[in-house]
């Protein structure tokens, strides 16, 4: 198994382990939302949620510009 990545904090200090959006979009092409749960010990919906939350936010952003 991958070595996992350091969890960043928000200015909040509430951990995120939300990876940044462009390395998610490339780490959802090639693995299953099982798959990366387990990178980010995290459970499926939150890693369907994280890639749904992204596409709106991009069709948001295509509309407006």
């Amino acid at each position: 198994m991958k070595k996992k990545e350091p969890i960043p904090y928000k200015k909040t200090g509430r951990p995120s382990k939300r990876p940044d959006p462009e390395l998610l979009i490339a780490l959802y092409q090639d693995h299953t939302a099982t798959e990366l749960a387990e990178m980010y010990d995290v459970s499926e919906n939150t890693v369907r949620s994280w890639v749904s939350r992204l596409r709106k936010e991009r069709e948001q952003n295509a509309y407006y510009n």
